[in-house]
């Protein structure tokens, strides 16, 4: 049985890491366009949700409150969540295709909702840009797809943040896989070349590279630069919009800082550009393959034209 109650709310489930995350934030805003009384809520992990209430002034519950229940036969709920889902006029889903039975389990709670399952472009055959994958999805809404198109379009014009006053240049040397990272040398060579700007320089690391860099390798990098380990998301958010340049790998934050319009160079190796180079006006994109081909002077001729 459902609640009846007005339908005045938008969810948008997510449970993917942070660059794929990123990703679906075009369609939130457009959402939000198209229902500006509506409160706009991503259903994601606490962290993620907090980023995008930071980011883009939407709402968040935490998916580890209970959640569960939805992908289970039993559809065992607390009443919030109940509560939350029967005020809901549209529910946007991002699952792998196996998960498909949740927009039923949805539907049967909520029957006068209107579920978008959507299927997140990791592990898809692309041919296109990531959010392109999305986008093409939403063809058989004319109003939610012609939305979100001209969110994409402000977003390559203008981005999404209200910058702050740009302090320092940020070098991200990790992603979450190794084959995606640039070698180490190469940054701390990089890094060498950026002191002659004379421009605060700082090495953002996150749980992935503290475990993986060895004692040794963060003395090299606190030699050329201040390291700087954000303790959140909104942490992370908060030192990319004081950026004045970003350089990383194909990564989260690298994504991140893309869509914030900061100044950002992305590298890449083994995952293609084309797909899956960050949104946002000021990135560009530099490839080798693989990766440690890709010359520092290339890299730095990149910074020198965008400091």
């Amino acid at each position: 049985m459902h609640l009846m109650l007005p339908r005045r709310n938008v969810l948008i489930f997510h449970g993917g890491a942070l660059g794929d995350f990123v990703l679906t934030w075009p369609l939130a805003v457009a959402l939000g366009r198209l229902y500006p009384q509506s409160r706009i809520f991503y259903v994601t992990a606490s962290q993620k949700g907090k980023l995008a209430e930071q980011a883009l002034g939407v709402e968040s519950v935490d998916v580890e409150s209970g959640w569960h229940g939805l992908y289970s036969d039993e559809m065992i709920l607390s009443p919030a969540e109940l509560k939350l889902l029967a005020s809901a006029h549209t529910i946007a889903l991002f699952t792998p295709r196996q998960a498909d039975p949740v927009v039923g389990r949805l539907l049967q709670l909520n029957p006068e909702t209107k579920v978008l399952s959507l299927h997140p472009p990791m592990g898809e055959k692309l041919n296109g840009p990531a959010a392109g994958f999305i986008l093409d999805q939403l063809a058989s809404d004319v109003v939610l797809h012609t939305a979100m198109r001209q969110i994409l379009k402000s977003i390559a014009d203008r981005g999404l943040a209200a910058r702050h006053q740009p302090e320092s240049i940020c070098l991200h040397p990790g992603s979450g896989g190794v084959d995606k990272c640039w070698p180490l040398d190469r940054f701390i060579e990089l890094a060498r070349h950026l002191q002659s700007e004379r421009l605060p320089l700082c090495w953002v690391i996150g749980e992935v590279e503290r475990e993986r860099l060895s004692t040794k390798e963060m003395q090299r990098l606190e030699q050329v630069g201040s390291i700087i380990e954000p303790a959140t998301l909104t942490d992370l958010l908060r030192h990319i919009l004081s950026a004045r340049l970003w350089v990383g790998n194909d990564s989260g934050p690298t994504h991140l800082a893309g869509i914030m319009a900061v100044p950002t160079i992305a590298l890449f190796g083994p995952t293609d550009p084309n797909i899956w180079k960050p949104l946002g006006p000021k990135v560009h994109a530099l490839r080798q393959e693989p990766i440690e081909r890709l010359p520092v002077d290339e890299v730095w001729s990149c910074c020198r034209a965008l400091l």
